[in-house]
Formats: C-alpha cells, structure tokens, sequence
C-alpha cells in the first residue's frame, strides 16, 4: 500500500493516523489532527493552515486543551509543516475554527 503525502493525509477527514512533526533537535512528536482551513483566493487554495495538538501535551509543557497552529507548504525538498509564529495569523485561524464548531 502506497503511504499517503501529508497533504493526503491532513485532507483526509476519516484519517486518524498522527501526524509527526520534529522539533530542533530532531525529536519526533506525534500530533493529534484538530482542524484543516484551507484558504481560497477565487477557486485557488494560497494558504493550508492546521490546527494539531500534541498527542503528549505534557512532553511539551502544554495543557491538555492547547492547540498550535501550523502552515503547510511544499517546496523543492518536499512536504512543510512550519509552525505558525505570526500571533495575529494564529489567531485568525483559531477564530474561523471556532465560528465553524460554532456553526455546528
């Protein structure tokens, strides 16, 4: 079976396979997928953001409840997952996720 790409996989709303990240030290975290935004500018997607949270928050000295977000995008070298660092982007993404749970 061939593996899936990590868009593939972070598209896939019935996935729920971890996704791994690696820190600076090149330590594996595995992340638990919250919510996928993908931004359109007409029919094109700009940007794919992801919400994930540590599947071991307290590895991270994070809370059970906390989230980052987190940008995607692929480059000569293959598939990013880049942390977000931008607080009014992380924020932006935090607010539409929770007008759609809202919503639901």
């Amino acid at each position: 079976m061939e593996e899936k790409s990590l868009l593939d996989q972070l598209l896939d709303e019935n996935d729920g396979a971890t996704v791994t990240i690696y820190d600076d030290n090149n330590n594996a975290i595995e992340m638990e997928q919250v919510f996928v935004y993908p931004v359109f500018e007409g029919e094109e997607v700009t940007n794919i953001y992801a919400i994930l949270k540590p599947v071991n928050y307290a590895q991270l000295g994070m809370a059970e409840d906390e989230a980052l977000v987190f940008e995607y995008y692929e480059t000569e070298d293959g598939e990013v997952l880049e942390i977000v660092e931008d607080e009014e982007t992380a924020k932006a993404v935090f607010e539409y996720y929770d007008s759609v749970c809202d919503k639901n």
